[in-house]
């Protein structure tokens, strides 16, 4: 058996073909080439050759000299240090080797370029014995061989997890060997960030990080990630309908922090190798978003330890602050960077603090900030700064404006590029709304009306003026349900900027439909308490799709819907969250019907179901009946695909236990199920697919069995 597992291996090695790397370095550079730069008549480009980057090219020269060629640099030679080797197992998930193998099956050559001999040693070391390497590599090493990576462009894969696994663990032992601690910034300005991957940073901060919590798996699930869910200033509740807002991409990596996060990683810090390598990672990593919310002063002195001395390389960084700003103003214009495009802070900062971030981030293409108090010498900043960068977009929202010491004058020339809102002006400790003679400088996020202000024509004509973004609409009689007029529909029509639209003890009648359904604007819709007086012939016959509604929440309706409301629903085709509270639906279809849908889908096309992302399902606990919701809803959204979850009713009727088995992308679920005995755990969440992508459960059961214990045993 030994004999023939070594011939096996001997056969192996003599059939895959060889990788013959070309080091090349500083230390081997030829810097005085003396002799014929002429290339040899048999050396041809690099793609036969040398395999390398597409950005250069690389040709043979005499006396195995290489020549080294790119675009706007001069030209270089090496005399590299040559290793070749048989194509191991990690290597053939390297996609420049496999583009090789297309051209040639014997030995394949490859040049490396910017990484130490030793490094490249220690790299095919590591992919052979990964347990070997303890106390022989340095920070140095670990640069090159994230560089030797990205240059063999090896695909994610579980050999490579594995392989990046081990380095982080030899790196974390060898540091702890070592008296003396890296000098972690020194060594980060000697290469380009561009040289290395920056998803390869990412593994690394994920594999970091599941050392620090345990492997809870508190990186994938809530640090580093790769979506924008809830990074924005609105609200922080993870079931935030303002989380869908955007579009979910899988292509960004993102980084934050919030609730115990800090104190999560803070525990490292008596280890000081553990820190050091925390914050060297940070700073050759590169992200799209960073987002941190400081609850109290401690998670502030606890952020102070983990990021100080680093220097953030992001495109967006958040701020929300719950404490004070000068607790850590200093700090953190320390830790900015020039490659900081957008910054939104949520934060009582003053004229001083702002002063601050603009001479560190002028790199910065839009800024949001959000206070509560702004004084003229704060306004007065903002407005010389967007004048001077006129590219450039400024957004501030407060509540209160300190009217006192205003100079008009310098109001009169507020550039285009700054928006300000304003919920209440302070003139003389006296809170009063924008007053006209400001509509043109000062704007409104919010707009609250009652049905007396929607019967005032003159406020209907001024509201586009303030630029709202929200519009609440409100009528305070909760008996009688006001019908919005044609003509208030008409006037919403006019507004430019509205995304937010919440309406409250009304009549939803066919124009308001209409309306809502032909809105290139509308991003988020709230109806509650309402009764429905609607023609859905009429608005069917429209053929009407909206491509840019994300979000719809329908709450205590005091009618019952038919089927047509899913016909309506079904045109809204990038709905992603969708929210129904004590809403009756009666989609019930006769013999024929189910007859004539079914010869339907023999000669036409199912059409393709919206892909929903978020809903919530609420029903009140005294109504003693199955909830078969899903079931109805399943007909127009694709169900299996849903994101988030909540679901509160009395009972689950069987067919809604159906949909919850074809459930397999679920992340965060919530269930309440008032009725003792119709809830099983075993048939809601069956689908294996689960135990790994679900990271959040909140279950309210009047009885939990043991068959349910062991199912949520294995979340």
């Amino acid at each position: 058996m030994f004999f023939f597992q070594f011939l096996i291996n001997h056969l192996y090695c003599i059939c895959s073909p060889t990788i013959s790397f070309f080091i090349a370095n500083e230390g081997n550079e030829v810097r005085e080439f003396i002799g014929s730069h002429e290339k040899e008549e048999n050396s041809v480009k690099f793609h036969n050759t040398i395999c390398s980057s597409n950005d250069y090219k690389v040709y043979v020269l005499r006396n195995e000299i290489l020549c080294f060629e790119s675009p706007q640099k001069p030209i270089k030679y090496f005399k590299p240090e040559i290793i070749t080797v048989p194509c191991a197992k990690m290597l053939q998930s390297s996609n420049l080797i496999q583009k090789s193998l297309n051209y040639t099956q014997n030995n394949i050559n490859i040049f490396v370029k910017n990484v130490s001999y030793t490094a490249f040693l220690l790299f095919l070391k590591a992919i052979e014995n990964p347990d070997g390497l303890i106390s022989q590599m340095e920070l140095v090493d670990l640069l090159d061989i994230l560089k030797i990576i990205t240059t063999l462009d090896i695909s994610k894969s579980f050999e490579r997890d594995f392989f990046l696994k081990n380095i982080i663990k030899n790196i974390l032992f060898g540091l702890e060997r070592h008296s003396n601690i890296f000098d972690f910034l020194n060594k980060f300005n000697e290469f380009s960030l561009n040289e290395i991957d920056r998803f390869l940073i990412k593994d690394m901060l994920i594999f970091f990080i599941n050392i620090i919590c345990f492997n809870d798996k508190s990186a994938e699930r809530f640090m580093i990630v790769s979506t924008n869910k809830g990074l924005n200033l609105k609200n922080q509740d993870h079931f935030s309908p303002y989380n869908w807002m955007k579009k979910v991409t899988q292509t960004k990596f993102y980084i934050k922090f919030i609730g115990r996060d800090i104190y999560n990683l803070y525990k490292m810090s008596p280890l000081p190798f553990f820190l050091g390598t925390w914050k060297f990672l940070l700073n050759i990593a590169t992200f799209e978003y960073f987002y941190i919310l400081f609850q109290n002063k401690r998670s502030i002195e606890q952020a102070i330890v983990l990021f100080q001395n680093t220097k953030l390389n992001c495109i967006r960084i958040y701020i929300i602050m719950k404490v004070n700003y000068v607790l850590i103003a200093d700090f953190f214009t320390t830790i900015f960077s020039n490659s900081i495009q957008i910054l939104k802070i949520s934060a009582n900062i003053s004229a001083g603090n702002v002063k601050d971030i603009f001479e560190v981030c002028s790199n910065v293409q839009k800024l949001t900030i959000k206070c509560t108090i702004v004084t003229f010498e704060f306004l007065s900043l903002i407005i010389k700064v967007a004048r001077i960068n006129s590219t450039k977009a400024y957004k501030i929202r407060c509540i209160y404006y300190e009217f006192e010491n205003t100079d008009l004058n310098s109001l009169l020339n507020m550039p285009i590029n700054l928006l300000f809102y304003v919920d209440l002006l302070r003139i003389d400790t006296k809170e009063v709304f924008i007053v006209k003679n400001l509509i043109p400088f000062m704007s409104q996020y919010n707009l609250s009306l009652t049905e007396t202000d929607i019967m005032i024509s003159y406020n209907i004509f001024l509201f586009d003026c303030f630029k709202f973004k929200e519009l609440t609409i409100v009528i305070t009689d909760s008996i009688s349900f006001v019908d919005l007029d044609k003509f208030t529909i008409s006037s919403l029509m006019n507004f430019k900027t509205l995304k937010y639209l919440t309406i409250k003890n009304i009549k939803v009648t066919t124009e308001l439909l209409m309306y809502i359904l032909e809105s290139n604007i509308l991003v988020y819709l709230n109806i509650s308490n309402f009764i429905t007086q609607i023609d859905f012939k009429k608005i069917l016959e429209m053929n009407t799709q909206n491509f840019k509604l994300r979000y719809m929440l329908l709450r205590n309706s005091i009618s019952c819907f038919k089927k047509e409301i899913l016909w309506y629903l079904s045109r809204f085709v990038h709905l992603v969250g969708l929210s129904l509270e004590d809403i009756e639906f009666r989609v019930t279809k006769s013999i024929m019907e189910y007859f004539f849908a079914y010869l339907h889908s023999l000669f036409k096309k199912t059409p393709k179901k919206i892909s929903l992302k978020r809903l919530e399902i609420i029903l009140q606990s005294n109504t003693e009946k199955e909830a078969d919701i899903l079931a109805s809803l399943s007909h127009i959204y694709e169900l299996s695909k849903l994101n988030e979850l909540i679901y509160k009713v009395y009972r689950i009727s069987n067919a809604d236990f159906k949909i919850f088995s074809q459930m397999n992308a679920l992340e965060a679920i919530k269930i309440q199920i008032y009725d003792s005995d119709g809830f099983c755990l075993r048939n809601t969440l069956s689908n294996c697919q689960l135990y790994a992508s679900i990271y959040y459960i909140d279950l309210a059961l009047k009885k939990i069995r043991e068959d349910d214990i062991i199912i949520i045993k294995k979340f």
